[in-house]
């Protein structure tokens, strides 16, 4: 599985803060993909994923944290009803 993150340059004008959320949530990813990775798996199903920020402002890691974890279940959970991906 692949995964791209990005943060638009528009919304944050400095990189150092673009990096900074990229980080947190490569982090949030990293410690939580483990779940979606068996259910892609389980279905020798490979996925390539471009997960964007579209906030307005820098949001903590526990924020960020809780939403990657909902994004990784709604991906479970369409990986393992086996009817999207064909």
């Amino acid at each position: 599985m692949m995964v791209a993150f990005t943060v638009p340059k528009r919304s944050f004008k400095r990189a150092v803060v673009r990096n900074l959320i990229k980080r947190r949530m490569r982090e949030a990813y990293r410690l939580n993909k483990q779940n979606c990775l068996s259910a892609l798996r389980d279905q020798n199903r490979s996925v390539a994923l471009l997960i964007k920020y579209n906030g307005k402002e820098v949001r903590s890691y526990n924020s960020i944290e809780h939403d990657m974890v909902r994004v990784i279940k709604k991906i479970e959970s369409i990986a393992r009803k086996n009817d999207v991906f064909p």
